[in-house]
């Protein structure tokens, strides 16, 4: 099973302060399962935190780093209507 480094910023985004999880496998492969993502995801921001991952346009990506980034957004902002369980 891959090691990470997790990192947890608090920053501003355009909903307020929000925090901002930085994750990079210790090994330096590639890939970050959506399991392991969502595990470190609960550690770190909490279980009952939403958060979102962004891939933007051609023109906007900066990949300097094998790196993973999530922000967390309170559900009022982005009010997508989880239930319990799934």
């Amino acid at each position: 099973m891959p090691q990470y480094c997790v990192q947890v910023l608090e920053t501003v985004a355009p909903w307020g302060w929000c925090k901002h999880m930085k994750v990079q496998r210790l090994d330096g492969q590639d890939g970050i399962s959506w399991d392991d993502l969502q595990r470190l995801k609960d550690e770190h921001l909490g279980p009952d935190a939403l958060a979102l991952e962004l891939y933007p346009p051609a023109h906007g990506v900066v990949n300097e780093f094998n790196m993973r980034h999530l922000w967390e957004v309170p559900e009022e902002v982005l009010p997508i209507g989880f239930s319990q369980g799934g």
